[in-house]
């Protein structure tokens, strides 16, 4: 029973895994965001868009809203999905190329416009599907690159191959939470005094030998590590929760899925300390956020067996109070510890 119980497990994640893109919690975000509600010619802001499945959910969900569409990457915007979007929707979708650390600007919107902003922070099927150096699947085999945009100077192939081993342990460890971490930046960095480390599949098959099986394929939290810090990832989520603190007007909210537990501590320690709660020992007196919810909202059980990706994600959602000041840059300067402790 025990061996049918895992192959069928590992039949559905196959599965979902082949399927095509499947926006996680859609009908959870929509709801905690009040969408439906939301007034005449309501401003959203989607600021990871990705391949649209939160944005057409909204546009659906409402008669005449705008909806900004945030993407840093080119391809989001060239692709058929998004011009059949454009034609359904006209211009109600308003593409903004660039990183949600720029959210303001991209976007054009002023202090105090948007009535919501959803941030998804995981990575999109049509990035981690694709040859793209995403992957770790043999499937989508391709040259170590991860970065998120061409603008992005550094690639994946440059850091495994050049840092030094214990640069690679650091960011390994802070970023990926890889217990294995010194292990494994000693084998790459064995490997690459032989020959250059070119390709997913490589390095998935050198991290492999020095990772202990899990539930989880063994170059997932690397993979993680280094995707994260290519595309500087925990300074763009800093940045963009202070542009969003900043145009989200009063009463309007905001939400934030995420996939690990990094982004997800420092979302929560964020909202926890905006909305006026104790935080590191600190209390802010004037809350620019009250909490929707005090848990954390997870997938449903029926979801992730049908979107195995689905099973890490949690979502947090804050209502903008009439309080016109903005927090995000004092706390994350002067009272978080989090993004001080994984700089790399």
């Amino acid at each position: 029973f025990l061996i049918m119980q895992s192959l069928w497990r590992i039949t559905q994640r196959c599965f979902s895994a082949s399927l095509p893109h499947q926006p996680v919690m859609v009908t959870e975000t929509l709801n905690a965001l009040n969408i439906s509600s939301l007034p005449s010619e309501a401003i959203v802001v989607d600021a990871t868009f990705g391949a649209g499945g939160h944005t057409t959910a909204i546009l659906e969900s409402h008669s005449d809203c705008k909806v900004y569409c945030i993407d840093q990457d080119q391809h989001v915007f060239e692709s058929e999905r998004f011009q059949k979007l454009q034609e359904r929707f006209g211009e109600r979708v308003i593409p903004c190329l660039g990183n949600f650390r720029k959210l303001q600007s991209i976007t054009r919107l002023k202090s105090g416009t948007a009535d919501a902003v959803m941030f998804d922070l995981g990575m999109s099927s049509m990035q981690v599907d694709s040859s793209r150096g995403f992957s770790f699947r043999s499937e989508f085999e391709g040259e170590l690159d991860m970065r998120m945009s061409p603008d992005i100077e550094i690639t994946a192939k440059d850091i495994v191959n050049n840092f030094t081993e214990a640069h690679l342990a650091t960011i390994f460890h802070k970023l990926g939470e890889e217990l294995a971490a010194r292990r494994v930046a000693q084998g790459i960095s064995a490997y690459r005094q032989k020959k250059e480390i070119t390709t997913t599949t490589e390095l998935s098959e050198i991290i492999a030998k020095y990772v202990r099986k899990s539930r989880i394929n063994p170059a997932t939290k690397v993979f993680q590590a280094l995707r994260i810090y290519v595309n500087d990832e925990i300074n763009a989520l800093v940045e963009g929760i202070q542009e969003m603190e900043y145009v989200l007007k009063p009463n309007g909210r905001c939400a934030f899925l995420s996939y690990h537990s990094l982004e997800d501590k420092m979302v929560k320690n964020f909202l926890k300390y905006a909305s006026g709660q104790e935080t590191h020992g600190q209390t802010e007196s004037k809350p620019t956020f009250s909490l929707l919810h005090k848990k954390v909202i997870k997938p449903t059980k029926e979801e992730i067996q049908k979107n195995i990706r689905a099973r890490s994600a949690k979502l947090r959602v804050a209502i903008r109070t009439e309080e016109t000041k903005c927090v995000a840059n004092k706390f994350f300067t002067r009272v978080s510890s989090l993004k001080t402790a994984l700089q790399c």
